[in-house]
């Protein structure tokens, strides 16, 4: 029986066949694919914790692990395949722990949620959950501090999406990934997107929220430096694939008429395949 290895690892959880991040980072040199891979896989873990884990203290309990291994990685001791790949590339790539601490806080803010009462409160966990990851990718492709505001921005932009379109899932968790200020301007109650047929200004709140996105990632897509070479282009195709890939999601969103409390909506594989394509060419 072949024993799996910490690259197979962290690329089965992070970057699994007919995934959007596969295809996002599979033109990458070596050393920089399994570097975000490994990054990727412990932003998974994390999630799955979320998700799977039915018991607030049981999670807890499993993210203070996750807080100690982090010192164990920083000592370069760490046993586990996510922490062995992570400490590889500290040691390519000179990668600050900080954004993984970062990421792991806000973690440890959706154990701990409460809601969100205005647009800078979600800000803050979106940075940390989103905008902390990308800018360690950034890191990793080396891509200077230039580079940095808009990477911070399409992960909080990107995270954001990710709420909107898993948004059945954190409401049956109790969580409601949107500032309360947003859902009182709507006249819209927590109690009122639990219903089996919500009123109409739930959808117009959630309306609202896709085209906010969309003027947001549009906006970006004229940000994100565009690499004055080939192998500066290549090291940005994460960036620029991750934003095509998101708008397109976006776009079949808005054209199924924001029906996200019915149904979770997904590219397929060949059109994530087609997005990384596209974007390899311009």
């Amino acid at each position: 029986m072949r024993t799996i290895n910490e690259t197979d690892f962290c690329e089965n959880l992070a970057a699994p066949i007919g995934s959007a991040f596969r295809y996002a980072t599979y033109k990458l040199p070596e050393s920089h694919r399994r570097a975000m891979h490994a990054i990727q896989a412990m932003h998974v873990e994390l999630d799955n914790i979320l998700h799977t884990i039915a018991e607030p203290h049981v999670a807890k309990a499993r993210l203070d692990w996750w807080q100690e291994e982090l010192d164990r990685i920083e000592a370069g001791s760490a046993a586990h395949p996510i922490s062995k790949a992570l400490i590889d590339a500290r040691q390519a790539h000179e990668l600050p722990l900080e954004y993984l601490r970062l990421r792991l806080e806000g973690a440890q803010m959706d154990i701990q949620y409460t809601g969100y009462r205005t647009e800078q409160d979600l800000a803050q966990y979106l940075s940390q959950t989103g905008g902390s990851l990308w800018q360690l990718f950034g890191r990793v492709l080396g891509l200077g501090q230039e580079a940095d505001e808009p990477l911070h921005r399409l992960g909080m932009l990107s995270r954001r999406l990710r709420l909107l379109q898993y948004v059945g899932r954190d409401l049956a968790l109790g969580r409601i990934y949107l500032p309360s200020t947003r859902l009182e301007a709507h006249g819209v109650k927590p109690a009122d997107l639990m219903l089996p047929s919500p009123p109409d200004k739930v959808q117009r709140l959630f309306e609202e929220e896709a085209a906010r996105l969309a003027t947001e990632l549009t906006e970006l897509r004229e940000a994100l430096p565009i690499g004055e070479n080939h192998a500066q282009r290549r090291l940005l195709l994460p960036a620029r694939v991750t934003l095509a890939t998101d708008l397109a999601l976006l776009t079949q969103i808005r054209n199924d008429g924001t029906r996200v409390l019915e149904r979770r909506h997904e590219l397929p594989p060949i059109k994530l395949l087609w997005i990384s394509f596209i974007q390899q060419w311009q």
